[in-house]
């Protein structure tokens, strides 16, 4: 399993490569997050406006 924000963008590649489950985060793409973000020192994970994905080869 890899887990990472940008793995949904490359699923093809790393079922190929081996991986069986990606866990990825899709961020919002505003200001308002990115305000957010910059200044929560890395508690953002709990956000609500974040989408967690899980993503199998099947």
């Amino acid at each position: 399993m890899m887990v990472g924000p940008t793995c949904s963008f490359y699923p093809k590649v790393l079922f190929e490569a081996g991986v069986d489950l990606i866990g990825a985060i899709l961020l919002p793409n505003d200001e308002r997050f990115l305000n957010r973000w910059i200044n929560s020192r890395g508690y953002w994970y709990s956000e609500r406006e974040l989408k967690h994905l899980l993503i199998s080869k099947q």
